[in-house]
């Protein structure tokens, strides 16, 4: 009986040697980072950010050109921020910032008030 049961533990230290071999050898992917500025910072947390690497994003995650209907101001290369808990709310207008994209952000539901402000469509979960 004793004989059997050390023949399964060897098997499954193996099985798990070669588990922990196998993760031990994936790389972590790097984290890309994205050149962005606010450009409007709107309240409640309406901000309008454009990505300055524009060329490295993919296209589909923003709108190419949006104007602001109050002013008729174009922006161009610019996506809502869909992240309102967590962003930097010290950062103004005009301030440049690095973000990544995260695979699978973290949703925060937080308090937000309700006022309208045009905005792109397009919303983006980022992190600074």
């Amino acid at each position: 009986m004793k004989y059997k049961n050390w023949k399964f533990t060897k098997v499954y230290i193996i099985v798990l040697l070669l588990f922990f071999c196998a993760c031990a050898n994936k790389e972590i992917p790097a984290t890309v980072l994205y050149k962005a500025r606010l450009e409007i910072k709107g309240p409640c947390m309406n901000y309008v950010i454009k990505v300055l690497d524009s060329n490295r994003i993919n296209k589909d995650l923003i709108e190419a050109s949006w104007t602001q209907p109050s002013t008729s101001k174009v922006y161009t290369q610019v996506f809502t921020l869909a992240s309102i808990c967590t962003f930097n709310n010290a950062l103004n207008e005009g301030d440049i910032f690095y973000f990544s994209i995260p695979a699978n952000p973290l949703i925060s539901y937080c308090p937000q008030c309700l006022i309208y402000v045009p905005v792109p469509l397009k919303k983006i979960y980022i992190q600074l």
